[in-house]
């Protein structure tokens, strides 16, 4: 007689005993329901927290809690909100209500949940904050394309696109996009942050870090205008993000590029994430673009207008992924951004070394169709 003496035996057969479905964790998103803040108006930020694995997570197991940590007050909403049952790939939303404490004071939260048995799972975001709102688009349009550029502020555009660049008192920049439409120019959204960069020196734990705007310069040609950003990210990184509206094209072509002022090592890479509707239509758009659309475009309309970003489809580093990003249920804009990852334990970049990237925003009117941004998408960038 043989006897199965296998480890994990279920009726004496030799199957292992199924795996425990478990729940997991994860804060989805926590930002500001709007691009950025002006003055002393009331900010809302939003949370959201999805169950990513395979069990059910009972109710009141996790407790989620909301912290002002710079310029802000809180006004409305729970500070210690539990955390709801919630089944495999289910999340829950949150929305707090807080007061700047002065103009153009920096504003930082964070939202931590805390579960039994588990790390903590903490999240910060910082909001752009403005002392008086950004200026309105004037009324005028240019024949040919034609840039501009200030201490804190610049534009380019061309007779169907305009990208107006304001730059906070914390030097963050934030793009406005705008559309020309049979009735006048018209919000199409909003850019902000411009670059963030995941990194680490030597042994250090990887952080997020943003575009700080030093230069802003502006140039002309006949067929083509640009808008040149210039500055850094943390102390690792020198950027220049440039903006170029071609002779009467609806698209914007973005190109990224950035030097490690010292030796890293490269996790992840985010440029140009767009907030569509944002100052404008809002977050419901009549139609999205399905995923079997353009490559790397993602487009919605609102009434008669389009508007879209486009990523290529090569990443910044060969062998990195490129996904998009979840979005942000309970904010005022349609978000749509992707994120480049290496896989772990990241790239190493050597002191000088260069990396670039492109991308595409497009607003166009009159549409009927998303379809229209994807025939949009598929021009070749400008060669400039």
């Amino acid at each position: 007689m043989l006897a199965l003496g296998c480890a994990g035996a279920v009726g004496g057969l030799g199957v292992a005993a199924p795996r425990a479905q478990r729940p997991a964790l994860v804060i989805e998103a926590f930002t500001s329901a709007r691009a950025y803040a002006v003055g002393t108006d009331a900010v809302t930020l939003v949370g959201t927290v999805r169950n990513v694995g395979d069990g059910l997570h009972p109710a009141d197991a996790a407790t989620g809690r909301v912290l002002p940590l710079a310029g802000l007050d809180f006004l409305e909403g729970d500070t210690l909100p539990r955390i709801p049952a919630l089944g495999p790939g289910e999340a829950a939303t949150f929305r707090w209500k807080l007061q700047p404490t002065s103009d153009s004071a920096p504003l930082i939260a964070s939202f931590t949940v805390s579960q039994p048995g588990g790390r903590p799972l903490v999240r910060l975001t910082a909001v752009p904050h403005f002392p008086a709102p950004p200026e309105r688009d004037p009324p005028v349009v240019s024949p040919a394309p034609s840039a501009r550029a200030g201490d804190d502020r610049g534009t380019v555009e061309n007779s169907r696109i305009r990208a107006r660049v304001q730059v906070t008192p914390a030097d963050v920049p934030v793009l406005l996009l705008s559309c020309r439409t049979p009735a006048g120019w018209r919000t199409a959204g909003a850019s902000v942050p411009l670059v963030e960069v995941h990194s680490a020196e030597g042994g250090q734990r990887p952080w997020w870090e943003t575009l700080k705007v030093r230069e802003i310069q502006a140039a002309a040609a006949r067929d083509y205008a640009t808008l040149s950003l210039a500055g850094e990210v943390g102390l690792r990184w020198r950027c220049r993000v440039e903006l170029v509206a071609q002779s009467a094209s609806s698209a914007l072509d973005c190109r990224l590029s950035l030097a490690a002022a010292r030796q890293v090592r490269l996790m992840g890479l985010r440029f140009l994430p767009f907030l569509a509707g944002e100052g404008g239509p809002g977050p419901r758009p009549a139609q999205q673009s399905p995923p079997s659309s353009a490559p790397g475009l993602a487009a919605a309309r609102w009434g008669d207008m389009t508007v879209g970003v486009l990523r290529p489809g090569e990443p910044p580093i060969p062998g990195w992924s490129v996904a998009a990003l979840p979005g942000v249920p309970g904010a005022d804009y349609l978000f749509l951004a992707a994120e480049a990852r290496a896989a772990e334990p990241g790239t190493p970049v050597a002191a000088g070394a260069a990396i670039s990237w492109r991308s595409r925003l497009v607003a166009l009117s009159p549409s009927a169709s998303v379809e229209d941004a994807g025939r949009l998408a598929r021009t070749p960038p400008t060669p400039h």
